[in-house]
């Protein structure tokens, strides 16, 4: 039942980008494929340019909108379903990951102070990329590693982290960062207060410590994954901007990096075994391998028990 409405919810989003996409001037192949890109926040597009090909405000605030809602989490999604957006004041990851967004939105755009262009469409493509990074999407509209240093910084921060947990989105994910926030806030309450007895809370939901250790084993394995997965790129050749961002956008599930001059860099300049290093980045960014890991180390143990001999018992006839 619960599988049966995720995917009525995700054809029906789907179908609804698709026809906005439509509606707002693209042609039926283009909008079909943007949809599914941009609800599963795949990022691919049918155009080298992705949506600056098309340069039309309306399909921007579709996809502004789309993104949004991918990164959003599942039952955010189920409230919206059933009209009951009272219950949205109590997602506080979601009401930060809102915030952030309109945040870095408005401090991107102040760094720009781009000349060249108009209030308006400056304040439209800070928000589209700060939408499309912080949802891992990687729709591009601009080039914006050619940016402020605070403005690319930022993007890639936002990137890292991602969107909200039970999402499509690719990342850290608030939550994450919600807790380890609220365990480090714990910790240094207990400096002052050694005896008190605090728990690491979200939202008003109170994290077990299991959950708490399992975020810091995770944290720990993302961190180290990236570290080795940008060295051995930059080992191959690549420049360290350019290994750096390529595997921030490999575990974020986003796509392209840039180079040291602020140009995108993909999958197709790459080396085969540069690429082979970044498989297992992409498929932590998705499935997260770090449970992944526990279960084949479980099935490896259960294959090798099962291929020792059991002693045979010999039956005594009386």
């Amino acid at each position: 039942m619960v599988i049966r409405r995720a995917v009525r919810i995700y054809f029906s989003v789907t179908v609804a980008v698709a026809v906005a996409f439509i509606i707002t001037g693209m042609g039926p192949r283009d909008g079909l494929a943007h949809a599914l890109s941009t609800v599963s926040t795949g990022g691919f597009s049918t155009r080298a340019e992705s949506f600056a090909h098309f340069d039309n405000a309306a399909i921007e605030v579709v996809a502004i909108v789309a993104m949004l809602g991918a990164a959003s989490s599942a039952a955010f999604a189920w409230i919206v379903w059933r009209r009951a957006f009272a219950d949205t004041r109590r997602a506080l990851e979601l009401q930060v990951f809102v915030a952030v967004v309109a945040g870095a939105t408005l401090f991107v755009w102040w760094l720009r102070d781009d000349a060249d262009v108009s209030m308006w469409r400056g304040l439209r493509e800070s928000l589209f990329t700060v939408v499309s990074m912080a949802s891992t999407t990687g729709h591009r509209l601009v080039d914006w590693g050619a940016w402020h240093p605070g403005a690319s910084s930022l993007l890639l921060l936002l990137l890292v982290v991602g969107g909200t947990a039970g999402s499509v989105a690719g990342g850290l994910r608030w939550i994450r960062v919600i807790g380890m926030a609220q365990f480090v806030w714990r910790e240094l309450q207990r400096q002052l207060h050694p005896r008190s007895v605090r728990s690491v809370k979200v939202g008003g939901s109170t994290i077990s410590e299991a959950s708490v250790d399992r975020m810091h084993a995770q944290m720990v394995y993302i961190m180290t994954l990236g570290a080795v997965a940008s060295l051995v790129l930059a080992l191959f050749g690549g420049g360290i901007t350019e290994a750096i961002t390529l595997t921030l956008s490999a575990l974020s599930t986003a796509g392209p990096g840039f180079d040291d001059a602020g140009g995108i860099v993909t999958a197709a300049e790459l080396t085969r075994p540069e690429r082979a290093v970044l498989m297992p980045v992409m498929l932590t960014g998705r499935v997260f391998l770090y449970p992944a890991f526990v279960a084949v180390g479980a099935a490896a143990t259960i294959i090798a028990n099962a291929g020792r001999k059991t002693p045979q018992t010999k039956t005594v006839r009386r």
